[in-house]
């Protein structure tokens, strides 16, 4: 049977610039895609540029994402003409390798049909190291080679960061200038996903960017870092380098027991929402809602605590923040006991 999903494949792996000049800029968007690699962010913003070339209507799309996956509902969407729409175009979004049987069901299904599109967005999870990534990506870039085109992501440099933000700005309809782009770059260490997340935050103001409001609705990379010192306490992962790091960057011992807390209230403001309404509303629960990895990370580490754990956290950052105001306080010592006893809550 004539595979006619893939015109013209070419036998290697591509990158992003290959890709739109063979594929997405002539408008011949293959039926089968596998992307991947160390930029979440582009991966998200090439699936947008995809399904905009495809001129995807939202009847004809099918979103599943990570633990929601199938491989039943994948056949039978393949398998069901729809009386209203020409098109199944299904989108997959995973942190955990397909099997390999489950693809060959997936290219079966593929072949002979034109109406049929899809896309598999494979993300690295921050629970897997990046050797395992690599060979979960190599694996499934197997079962495509000779059926479908697999397109690899590489970090951006900064000059493409800028370039890429100003692409997302105008398409969000925010007014901010480069510079002011640039020094959300450095302020959060070329993490797009997070700079994204920040554009959104910006857009609910309504009017032109300012520096103040940069200022006083971005959280820099301390804070980030401090978040990292959190999400390790969940994943019983090391800690004191991170925490090394920061106080060697200056960060002081008040500012980063400020962090932590600001992150534990996020958590306990989704754990609540969702024990009172049974669902998570992002928007309603922080005033924007942050990329799909982050907030399935929220939601899993928000359910893995109880409410005296909550109480227990926060009267524990409470006691070191006042400690820290003490004079001739320890301030690494401080921080690090607070530590030691937020660790045990996690055991």
């Amino acid at each position: 049977m004539q595979k006619f999903y893939v015109e013209s494949i070419k036998d290697l792996i591509m990158y992003r610039d290959t890709f739109e000049k063979e594929y997405l800029f002539q408008g011949k968007i293959p039926h089968a895609l596998f992307l991947y690699g160390q930029s979440a962010f582009l991966i998200n913003l090439y699936i947008d540029k995809i399904l905009l070339q495809l001129q995807c209507k939202q009847d004809e799309k099918w979103s599943i994402y990570f633990d929601e996956y199938d491989i039943k509902n994948i056949v039978e969407i393949f398998n069901t003409p729809s009386l209203f729409a020409p098109r199944n175009i299904v989108l997959l979004k995973m942190a955990k390798k397909i099997s390999k049987k489950d693809m060959n069901i997936i290219f079966e299904r593929l072949e002979g049909k034109k109406n049929n599109y899809f896309i598999l967005a494979f993300y690295h999870a921050d629970n897997r190291q990046s050797w395992e990534y690599s060979n979960d990506c190599k694996e499934i870039e197997a079962c495509f080679k000779k059926r479908g085109v697999s397109v690899r992501f590489f970090a951006p440099s900064p000059y493409e960061c800028i370039a890429l933000l100003k692409e997302r700005a105008i398409a969000l309809h925010l007014d901010i200038s480069e510079h002011y782009l640039a020094e959300i770059i450095k302020m959060q260490n070329g993490d797009l996903m997070l700079i994204e997340s920040d554009l959104h935050k910006l857009c609910l103001l309504g009017r032109k960017i300012e520096h103040s409001d940069i200022k006083n609705l971005i959280y820099g990379v301390a804070s980030w870092e401090a978040e990292d010192i959190c999400k390790s306490l969940f994943l019983k992962n090391e800690w004191i380098p991170m925490l090394e790091n920061m106080l060697n960057m200056g960060v002081t011992g008040r500012e980063i027991i400020n962090s932590m807390e600001s992150f534990f209230m996020k958590l306990f403001l989704i754990f609540s929402y969702s024990k009172v309404y049974g669902t998570v509303n992002f928007v309603e629960i922080l005033g924007y809602k942050p990329p799909l990895n982050i907030t399935k990370n929220y939601v899993q580490w928000s359910s893995t605590l109880k409410e005296e754990q909550y109480r227990q956290i926060f009267e524990i950052l409470q006691s070191c923040f006042l400690n820290l105001l003490l004079a001739g306080v320890n301030q690494e010592r401080e921080l690090y006991s607070c530590l030691m006893k937020l660790k045990a809550i996690f055991r």
